[in-house]
């Protein structure tokens, strides 16, 4: 038999066990791709200098959604080779990303917050990445979910990695990150749009909307976002005798530039608020605190019966944390320790003088 019939012969049995066997392959890959992501999360909370790598995924990432908006794939064409190699190392390359971004926003999430809903939806992206088959079909058939998933993901991807791999100020990356996400994804919109035509052109245009959209929610409410990878690891609260203090200690896996305010809370009542503070996250933390007067702690009639909440938040209004101030003031919140503890040259600390 000659080579090329030989070859012929080789992809011949290739695709018909490919078509007999095809959806069982995926099923059980889909199951090893969970597994790994489980690995992958795992290695992200030992090693978070991997995140130079992850960088260098993402943009793999963005390179192959260009080529899928620069393709077009109708339901009746089979698969070619190059697409299927294209889309497959797309797939994998989505969920090592998402499943290494998960442990750091689980662990500045606030669970009684609106960022929880992020952290969720972030899990939601994962596992929908290790379905190859539906995932597969949504990202090569929809403009509208490929160009909002890949938002999704930049943007998460870009505001944790900034700081953690290029040492930029938080303050700086979280705008940036949004920028550069929704530049990145409008840009796969608009290489795409002129090669295709009529009703596809349209769709391919529309598919802005979702991301443009998601971009705004995100601009105009930023405590929807966990402010990765700072994290509130201890609220505590003293009596100084005429004022309450609360003191915070943020911590991140690497230093990491940010700007502070606390704020005191009767429900929507804002009781005071502090002057951003410039700090320096890392390991052993960085203790933030301020001070209210027991004047104002009281209040009056009905106001008094309402617990005074005090939260701590970015300068670009994320939400690090909040605790109740205990009934009676000179308690911390659970599990933290009720005695104040010294500054140490490991824990740096900063604050602002109370009403």
């Amino acid at each position: 038999m000659s080579p090329s019939r030989r070859w012929y012969s080789l992809r011949v049995r290739a695709r018909a066990l490919r078509e007999r066997h095809g959806r069982t392959f995926w099923i059980a890959h889909s199951l090893w791709a969970l597994a790994q992501g489980c690995a992958v999360a795992v290695l992200a909370e030992e090693r978070p200098d991997f995140a130079a790598w992850v960088l260098g995924l993402l943009a793999f990432v963005w390179l192959s959604t260009l080529f899928f908006c620069r393709s077009e794939f109708p339901a009746a064409r089979p698969q070619s080779l190059r697409v299927g190699v294209a889309s497959y190392a797309t797939r994998v390359f989505y969920q090592e990303t998402l499943f290494f971004l998960l442990p750091f926003y689980a662990r500045s999430t606030t669970l009684t917050s609106p960022n929880l809903a992020f952290t969720l939806a972030l899990a939601g992206l994962a596992a929908l990445a290790c379905l190859d088959l539906t995932f597969d079909r949504w990202l090569r058939r929809s403009p509208a979910f490929a160009a909002s998933y890949f938002f999704a993901v930049a943007y998460a991807a870009l505001q944790l990695l900034l700081p953690l791999a290029l040492r930029t100020p938080f303050t700086l990356a979280q705008p940036l990150a949004l920028g550069l996400a929704l530049f990145a994804a409008a840009l796969g919109v608009v290489i795409g749009a002129p090669r295709a035509r009529g009703r596809s052109r349209a769709a391919r245009l529309l598919g802005a909307l979702p991301v443009a959209a998601l971009a705004g929610a995100l601009f105009l409410l930023p405590r929807l976002v966990p402010p990765a990878p700072l994290r509130a690891v201890e609220f505590t609260f003293e009596d100084t005798g005429e004022t309450i203090r609360a003191t915070v200690r943020v911590a991140a896996p690497v230093p990491v530039p940010v700007h502070v305010s606390v704020q005191w809370q009767r429900g929507a009542e804002l009781l005071r608020e502090s002057r951003d503070v410039a700090i320096t996250a890392h390991g052993a933390g960085f203790r933030v605190w301020d001070e209210l007067s027991r004047a104002k702690l009281a209040g009056e009639g009905e106001r008094a019966r309402r617990r005074v909440r005090v939260e701590l938040l970015t300068a670009t209004g994320q939400l690090i944390g909040w605790r109740r101030v205990p009934v009676r003031g000179a308690q911390s919140s659970p599990g933290a320790s009720t005695r104040p503890r010294r500054t140490s040259a490991a824990a740096s600390s900063a604050g602002t003088a109370g009403e």
